[in-house]
């Protein structure tokens, strides 16, 4: 046990044996095609090896106690919510570790709450593990996976940090890959309203994916949009309904407002302004979780780097050559505009980055250079390690490298961003 915490307390200790895992896991996998064993055979190998690199990960992340997000935010809200506005209310305000959804939502939580909340915590984790598996069983069929490369994809997204981490918080992340799969589907199927509504869906959990929904409107993808609505503005007015305008109000001060115009530089917020937040307070900031507008400097560096980021996707699209995205264009511009909810965001943990893995099985379908894959694969690399505590990051023992490996998450969402750019800019004709 001792050793399971120094571990957990390290990354610099966990993560080496984590990379050996993969590699040894991705080497395995490969021997068995290689050897043209069976096709019984190699699903029972890569079932099993992802498996235990899941469960190694599971092991070894943060927080050191397991369902934390669950069982502080979204348990207390199923159970605050029994007594209505004044149970609920409880709930806000206790900065980054209480609930911060519509108030509405907290019914979503409510039958949780009838349990006790380790019982609850496991249930909510079965039906996330459920969610995951048929989003990646659709992303295999939307993309056309062969069977090396589902095999594979398993492995890999078994052994994604990201999408582990918020498996042992138990927060909602990883159930959004199935909404957001699903609108694909339906895109596809030319139910552009239940696309909308499916986005919506997550977007009401996760609001930041909102972004989509702007995206889908200036494209001219309106029926995406109005079915996006509907559900945003519907579940809002229910909201406002049963609890009130002043409970809105206090949810807006308490869960919204304070962390959406200053970033939060502590290791898990991965976002481009978290980013720029711990370059400007060094090292020390590694572990705080207060919020602290930017220098003006600095601020001008993230204003900078939002307008880069607009402009290579305005000129992958060139809405001037075709104003109305066409469904094969959209999508790419849908996995897009995900991606860059995600670095934008003045907030974004690093379990948010989770999402990107359908972004990522788009992108797979579109690389055309051996040194697209190349790059595709380092992001991964610099994406998926065990999220820990870096106890001498924050003791600035690594100096300037501090900058890089403090952010690797962004740093490898950037690059998943410039990779889908250029792919969505081969599109255009």
């Amino acid at each position: 046990m001792e050793l399971l915490q120094t571990l957990r307390g390290s990354g610099l200790l966990a993560n080496p044996v984590y990379y050996a895992a993969l590699v040894c896991g991705l080497f395995a996998l490969w021997f068995l095609f290689k050897r043209g064993v069976s096709e019984r055979a190699i699903w029972t190998a890569a079932i099993g090896l992802s498996v235990l690199i899941a469960i190694f990960v599971f092991m070894f992340s943060v927080p050191p106690s397991p369902f934390q997000d669950f069982t502080r935010a979204y348990w207390g809200a199923g159970r605050g919510v029994h007594s209505g506005w004044e149970g609920l209310s409880q709930h806000y305000g206790r900065e980054v570790f209480g609930f911060v959804n519509l108030p509405i939502l907290a019914y979503l939580f409510a039958p949780f709450a009838l349990l006790e909340p380790q019982p609850a915590a496991y249930i909510f984790t079965a039906l996330g593990f459920g969610a995951v598996i048929f989003a990646w069983w659709k992303i295999c069929a939307l993309y056309n996976f062969d069977l090396r490369t589902r095999v594979f994809s398993l492995f890999l997204i078994a052994a994604f940090g990201p999408l582990v981490y918020s498996f042992r918080e138990a927060n909602t992340t990883h159930i959004l890959l199935l909404p957001l799969v699903l609108a694909v589907s339906a895109m596809r199927n030319k139910q552009d309203l239940r696309a909308g509504a499916l986005i919506a869906t997550a977007a009401l959990i996760k609001p930041f994916l909102l972004l989509i929904g702007v995206v889908a409107f200036l494209r001219g993808r309106f029926r995406i949009a109005i079915g996006g609505g509907i559900v945003v503005i519907a579940t809002t007015l229910l909201s406002l309904a049963v609890f009130g305008w002043d409970a809105h109000v206090h949810w807006y001060e308490t869960a919204i407002a304070p962390y959406s115009g200053a970033p939060l530089p502590a290791f898990n917020s991965q976002s481009i302004a978290s980013m720029l937040s711990r370059m400007e307070r060094g090292p020390g900031a590694y572990w705080s979780f207060d919020v602290a507008p930017l220098a003006d400097v600095f601020r001008i560096v993230l204003y900078a780097i939002y307008a880069l980021l607009l402009a290579a996707f305005v000129w992958a699209v060139k809405p001037w050559r075709s104003p109305r995205a066409d469904d094969r264009a959209f999508e790419g511009e849908m996995m897009i505009a995900l991606t860059l909810s995600l670095i934008v965001s003045t907030l974004a943990w690093t379990h948010y980055f989770a999402l990107t893995l359908l972004p990522v099985a788009w992108l797979w379908t579109q690389l055309t250079s051996q040194r697209e894959r190349w790059a595709l694969a380092a992001a991964y690399v610099l994406a998926a390690p065990i999220v820990f505590y870096g106890v001498r990051m924050g003791e600035g023992d690594f100096g300037p490298a501090f900058y890089v490996l403090g952010s690797h998450v962004t740093v490898a969402a950037l690059i998943f961003y410039a990779l889908l750019i250029r792919a969505r800019a081969r599109l255009t004709p």
